[in-house]
């Protein structure tokens, strides 16, 4: 009887979580252990839910996520790593500035020997079998998982899914010293409250941009479901391509220390084809056969600087002109080409300027090709004066 009585209080005990995040939750200790050391290098451990446990822990209200404690020894920073797999998928993180991913957990990513992993993006799946696999160095020679580790479904805030922190600009084509206005939007689509730090950029820039002014900085309480938008206003002091980097965000819960990392932007504030304005014309629009067509290229370089670039014009599948071009400053320019067609078909002019892997479409210009109405009185006239030399000489010659 005590031993059922024990194994009742062990299945009641099972789902709980620790006391801080309130939520049901598996301790992994309870599936499997891991424990890597000098001896075997690399070790890997799998730990497994059921269909039904899943289900459980997915119908409770809750972020799914890893809470794991790591014993690194000695607790030195090394070439020692984690490696997670959700069903047979390697989980990958974020870099700094959010245009690469990371493959690895390591030491310093442990605050006190703890990590909290978010797995939301698992939660449409049926199973949840997780795979940690651990590389010791020869400067850390063993690694091991303690027994308070869980995955759970967990009462906490959440900023990581997709769109709940983000950088946008209200207008992405701008010239330098033009005043753009950026917003970061902020989302909490957890389940508890919590004090937030924004800034608005995560390394300075300051060779880039100058900031004129708005909330660059922002502290205090987003609520569960509730969000925040906070506005601010720089220039571009350069006409080259640099990166706007995102904005981070940072909150504590549960004494843990929470990061997150808006997206980046990469902008051009001098794009080169909106420096650069042409125009494809001809000199008329309808043409007699073996007339011919002169096509111009009108192109004006608004920026302050030369630009190279190339300019190509084709009359359907005819090259008319293709080449690089320069064009100095504040300079116009004209470009010409000429072609003369031997049938009464419609043709189309289109003209495209490029540079590296930007392109720009000028259009298209249409030509109509006719017999024109001074050739037809020409015939007119002939074919009348055929008929009156024809009755005259038939009553000459035979009345």
């Amino acid at each position: 009887m005590n031993f059922k009585l024990l194994f009742v209080l062990f299945l009641l005990v099972l789902p709980l979580s620790f006391s801080s995040l309130i939520g049901q939750s598996y301790l992994l200790s309870d599936m499997n252990s891991f424990k890597g050391d000098i001896e075997n290098n690399y070790s890997c451990s799998t730990f497994s839910l059921s269909e039904t446990d899943f289900a459980a822990l997915k119908n409770s209200e809750g972020i799914l996520a890893l809470d794991l404690y790591f014993k690194f020894t000695p607790e030195i920073s090394s070439n020692s790593y984690l490696q997670i797999y959700v069903n047979g998928d390697l989980i990958k993180f974020k870099t700094k500035v959010g245009l690469k991913s990371d493959k690895y957990v390591i030491f310093e990513d442990f605050q006190s020997g703890r990590d909290v992993i978010f797995l939301e993006d698992y939660r449409d799946q049926n199973k949840l079998d997780l795979n940690i696999c651990g590389y010791v160095s020869g400067s850390v020679y063993e690694l091991e998982m303690l027994n308070n580790s869980s995955v759970g479904s967990f009462k906490m805030p959440y900023f990581s899914c997709k769109g709940c922190f983000s950088k946008s600009l209200d207008n992405d084509q701008f010239l330098v010293d033009d005043i753009v206005k950026t917003n970061l939007f902020l989302l909490n689509k957890g389940f508890d409250s919590v004090n937030t730090y924004v800034k608005y950029n995560f390394f300075d820039v300051n060779t880039e941009t100058k900031m004129l002014g708005g909330e660059v900085f922002f502290n205090g309480l987003i609520e569960a479901n509730k969000d925040k938008t906070i506005t601010y206003y720089f220039k571009s002091k350069t006409d080259k391509y640099f990166l706007i980097p995102p904005a981070s965000l940072e909150y504590f819960y549960d004494g843990f220390k929470f990061r997150e990392l808006s997206n980046p932007i990469v902008a051009n504030a001098k794009n080169y084809l909106d420096d650069i304005d042409c125009e494809l014309a001809s000199d008329k629009i309808e043409y007699v056969a073996k007339d011919d067509v002169k096509i111009t290229v009108s192109c004006y370089n608004k920026s302050a600087e030369s630009k190279v670039f190339n300019l190509a014009v084709k009359i359907n599948d005819t090259n008319l002109i293709n080449s690089d071009v320069v064009i100095d400053s504040k300079k116009l320019a004209e470009f010409t080409a000429s072609y003369s067609f031997e049938d009464f078909e419609k043709k189309s002019a289109c003209g495209q300027i490029s540079f590296n892997d930007e392109i720009k479409d000028l259009g298209c210009y249409n030509f109509y090709f006719s017999e024109s109405s001074s050739n037809y009185t020409y015939y007119l006239v002939g074919f009348i004066f055929l008929i009156i030399v024809g009755i005259f000489i038939y009553y000459w010659l035979f009345l």
